[in-house]
C-alpha cells in the first residue's frame, strides 16, 4: 500500500512539472496565427505534459513500461469489445448532450463557460479550415496524439496504480476517469468525457491490453474530425 501511495505521489509530481513545463513552452510561441498557436499548444501539451510525465514517472520509479502497462496481440475478442465501447462511447454523446445545453443556459456567463465556448470555436476553425490532405494534421493531433499520450497516462498509468490502491476495481475506473475528465477543462462536455474515460478503463481491463483502448480514443475523436469537416 506505501509503494501505491508512493507511486501516486510520483506520479503527480510528474504531471504537474510537465504542465508547468508545457505551459512555459506554449508561453514561448511567437505565432500571430490563432489556429496555429492552438496547434502547437495542443501538441506540447500532449508531447510534453503527458508523454513527457509518463517517461519522468517511469524513470523515477526505475520501472519498464512494459513492466506496468499491458500492451498485446489483438484477438477477435478484444477488437469487438473495442467496438462495443465505442458505439456506446458515440451513445453516450447524444444521450448526455442535453446536459451541455442546460449548463449553458444556466450559467452562460461563467468564466470557465465562456473560456470552453472560446477554446471549442478556435478548435472548430482549426478543423475546419485543415481540408484536403490537411486533415492528415487534424488526425495528428486531435486523434492519434492523444489516442497514445492519454491512454498510456490515464488507463496504462493512473488506473493501474489506483487499481493497486483501492479494493475495488469499479472505484479505481470511476477514479481515472474522473480525473481523466477534469484535466480536459472543458465544464460543458465534463459528464461525456468522465463516461467515455470509465469506458476506456472498462475495456483495458476487460482486455488486459492498452492497444484496443488507443483504437477506441482514436476512433471516437476521429469520428468527430469527420463531423466537424461536414
Amino acid at each position: 500500500m506505501v509503494s501505491s501511495w508512493h507511486a501516486l505521489i510520483v506520479f503527480i509530481f510528474c504531471l504537474l512539472l510537465g504542465a508547468v513545463l508545457s505551459s512555459f513552452v506554449i508561453s514561448l510561441f511567437i505565432v500571430a496565427d490563432t489556429k496555429i498557436l492552438y496547434l502547437l499548444s495542443a501538441i506540447t501539451t500532449q508531447v510534453i505534459m503527458f508523454i513527457g510525465a509518463a517517461i519522468l514517472y517511469f524513470r523515477i520509479m526505475s520501472i519498464r513500461v512494459l513492466q506496468f502497462v499491458s500492451f498485446k496481440k489483438l484477438t477477435q475478442r478484444s477488437v469487438t469489445l473495442a467496438g462495443v465501447i465505442l458505439l456506446l462511447a458515440i451513445g453516450v454523446v447524444f444521450v448526455v448532450e442535453p446536459l451541455a445545453d442546460l449548463i449553458l443556459t444556466h450559467f452562460s456567463d461563467h468564466p470557465w463557460v465562456l473560456y470552453q465556448l472560446e477554446m471549442s470555436d478556435i478548435q472548430n476553425a482549426v478543423i475546419g479550415s485543415l481540408r484536403g490532405y490537411r486533415i492528415l494534421i487534424a488526425v495528428f493531433v486531435f486523434a492519434i496524439l492523444p489516442a497514445i499520450c492519454e491512454e498510456l497516462v490515464f488507463r496504462g498509468i493512473l488506473y493501474g496504480i489506483f487499481k493497486d490502491l483501492m479494493i475495488y476495481k469499479q472505484l479505481a475506473m470511476i477514479s481515472s476517469a474522473l480525473v481523466f475528465a477534469i484535466l480536459h477543462f472543458q465544464v460543458l462536455s465534463v459528464l461525456p468525457i468522465f463516461i467515455v474515460g470509465y469506458l476506456l478503463a472498462l475495456l483495458y481491463e476487460k482486455t488486459n491490453n492498452l492497444l484496443p483502448s488507443m483504437l477506441v480514443h482514436f476512433a471516437f475523436n476521429g469520428l468527430q474530425i469527420v463531423l466537424w469537416q461536414a
